[in-house]
């Protein structure tokens, strides 16, 4: 485990996600690649004859990304947690250095918009878990 304040590379991350029972469940050693960009939008505030363009912030949105091993085991696989959540929504928590206490933790409900399976020839079969926070994100440290 890193350090606080130094780098850490993104295997001692963790991920849980909630199952259709409500239960938060440690995915993380299925999960092959994770993003959860934000970004705020804009709507144009300008009126007549004014010389350049101006912006009020609007809401802000956000979208889940991960890629995971098809992992169908008893209660915690990965696949057996999210395979049904299509159009659910589910407690998502991320802690990018791990989950000892101190470290950031981001969390939010997310609902999911899509599942897409995929294997290729010489690869493990995976999917793709994709959904929209539906509640503001929280940035707090893990065990606060």
């Amino acid at each position: 485990m890193a350090a606080l304040g130094t780098v850490s590379h993104g295997k001692s991350q963790n991920i849980e996600i909630d199952d259709s029972g409500g239960d938060l469940r440690d995915i993380s050693g299925d999960v092959r690649d994770f993003s959860w960009p934000q970004a705020a939008a804009v709507a144009e505030a300008m009126g007549c004859g004014d010389s350049y363009e101006e912006y009020v912030a609007g809401l802000i949105g956000s979208k889940v990304s991960l890629t995971a091993m098809m992992n169908d085991v008893a209660t915690t696989g990965s696949w057996t947690v999210l395979g049904d959540s299509i159009g659910a929504t589910r407690s998502v928590e991320w802690h990018p250095f791990g989950d000892s206490a101190g470290y950031p933790e981001i969390s939010a409900e997310v609902i999911c918009t899509g599942i897409t399976p995929a294997a290729g020839l010489t690869d493990v079969v995976t999917f793709t878990w994709e959904g929209v926070t539906t509640s503001t994100i929280t940035v707090t440290t893990v065990g606060a």
